[in-house]
């Protein structure tokens, strides 16, 4: 593996690491929310979400210098207006039903969801693309199923104990 590749494969798993690191605080921050401000809604979640994500794609496009592709890119494709609008709304769509899954089932469920989506993309890929892996990152990936079976086993287990008690309490 040449130098190149070593850099963007680090940059690659410290880009996953943040991803996976942002899933779980703006979960955790919007559960937050969700509790103490009563006038805060979804679409207000989304929206906010959507600012900052647009804030930080700015800047790293202003960075990288992939702005002035960004600026060329419409009068060179087409179809770019069409693919643009249409990524546009399946993200909003997206992003509804991630606030409606913190609304209705709260944070840690849409963890696991999103974990678990990660997760399956990652592998999907693998398969594939034909891509090779070697054994620790097959253990790796032996980790990320173990720990969303004892978590979904714990909040099953968890919830089960809460039903048990509320049943004991109305008897």
């Amino acid at each position: 593996m040449d130098e190149n590749q070593r850099n963007s494969s680090l940059f690659g798993i410290f880009l996953l690491i943040v991803s996976l690191f942002s899933d779980g605080m703006l979960a955790e921050y919007q559960r937050r929310i969700r509790e103490t401000s009563t006038s805060f809604t979804a679409y207000d979640m989304m929206e906010s979400t959507s600012r900052y994500c647009a804030f930080f794609c700015v800047i790293y496009s202003i960075v990288s210098k992939e702005i002035l592709l960004l600026i060329k890119l419409p009068s060179l494709e087409y179809l770019f207006l069409r693919d643009f609008f249409l990524i546009c709304c399946l993200g909003a769509l997206g992003q509804l039903f991630i606030f409606y899954t913190i609304m209705l089932f709260g944070p840690i469920v849409l963890s696991v969801v999103t974990t678990t989506r990660k997760f399956f993309t990652v592998l999907c890929s693998i398969l594939i693309f034909q891509h090779t892996m070697n054994f620790f990152q097959w253990i790796s990936v032996l980790f990320v199923f173990t720990g969303v079976g004892i978590d979904m086993f714990y909040n099953i287990k968890i919830k089960k104990e809460k039903e048990k008690k509320c049943a004991k309490i109305t008897v």
